[in-house]
């Protein structure tokens, strides 16, 4: 939606954003050690410009996507 970029698609992901961000704070948000809400809190964040909370954020995304299990479980289905 964001690289769409139109005003329906933006107001769409205006509508969007706090419902994924309320549930992947349910599931750790920062404090996750799984690469998915870990990357979903540093897309938020990008798409918020909030630029302390991506530095925060993106060292951990990258640790989880080393960890077995990371992000290439996605890749072994």
């Amino acid at each position: 939606m964001i690289e769409k970029g139109d005003a329906e698609a933006m107001k769409e992901a205006d509508r969007l954003a706090p419902l994924v961000s309320f549930a992947v704070a349910r599931r750790g948000g920062v404090s996750s050690n799984d690469y998915w809400d870990l990357a979903t809190v540093l897309e938020l964040s990008a798409i918020g410009n909030d630029w302390t909370l991506a530095a925060r954020v993106l060292p951990r995304v990258l640790a989880a996507g080393k960890q077995p299990g990371g992000s290439r479980r996605l890749w072994t289905i």
